[in-house]
């Protein structure tokens, strides 16, 4: 027989899985454990007590069985649904955003971090904080959890001002642009380092709303197409934010 228990943590609905007649399998965000699987039994019943607990997005202290690992659903203290978001197609759009990318950049260790910041961020989302701006602050701060945010004010091989970002790698000064070519270079905003700074290290979100849209724009075109190559992958939920060719 293997080992069986009860826990207590902190969680927010990455995404969900239905399955059988009632069923739905949960994917969390913790805290203490990182990513974690959950069995919600019953819970698409019109009446189950814990439908709100298997909705995406929903913020609550999970009461769960454990038994070696595999967590079944056993209770939940709703903090927060969250449920404006559904209200406004940009601010579901970002917070699916960032949902599909924790749930790829996430791991099965403690995430105090990654925890703290997407629940931060959805609460911000909630207040009328600009949902592309936000985005790329989460995804600013994201990069530097993980260990990917590049240096973008000055040139990866000179030590020049940058003038061009190179996704994957960093800063280009305009020299040095001149010497390899444009080709796969984004051109740099005047303010988009300071922008970037600013998502990254403020502790004061008002500078999103001050923001011009082309700083916001470049800024976020440059964290997303480094945040592709340094995972590997498209992220298909930022799109909306991307212009369309």
């Amino acid at each position: 027989m293997g080992e069986m228990g009860e826990l207590k943590t902190e969680g927010i609905v990455l995404r969900y899985a239905d399955y059988k007649d009632a069923d739905r399998m949960l994917t969390l965000l913790t805290p203490d454990y990182g990513l974690i699987s959950v069995s919600a039994r019953g819970v698409r019943r019109q009446n189950a007590k814990l439908r709100f607990a298997a909705e995406l997005f929903t913020y609550g202290s999970y009461m769960l069985n454990d038994k070696n690992s595999r967590y079944a659903l056993m209770g939940c203290v709703l903090k927060d649904s969250f449920y404006s978001l559904r209200e406004d197609i940009d601010k579901m759009c970002a917070a699916s955003a960032m949902v599909e990318i924790i749930n790829y950049a996430g791991t099965q260790q403690p995430q105090p971090e990654l925890f703290a910041l997407l629940r931060g961020c959805l609460f911000t989302l909630c207040s009328g904080t600009p949902p592309k701006a936000l985005l790329a602050l989460f995804i600013a701060r994201l990069l530097k959890i993980s260990g990917y945010l590049p240096e973008i004010e000055y040139c990866i091989s000179c030590g020049g001002k940058a003038g061009y970002f190179m996704p994957g790698e960093g800063g280009v000064c305009c020299k040095c642009a001149q010497k390899t070519g444009t080709a796969g270079l984004i051109m740099l905003e005047s303010q988009t380092p300071d922008f970037i700074d600013g998502c990254v290290c403020s502790e004061n979100e008002t500078f999103l709303c001050e923001a011009e849209k082309k700083t916001t724009d470049n800024a976020f075109m440059l964290l997303v197409r480094h945040m592709q190559i340094c995972f590997d992958c498209q992220f298909k939920s930022v799109g909306y934010f991307l212009p369309q060719l």
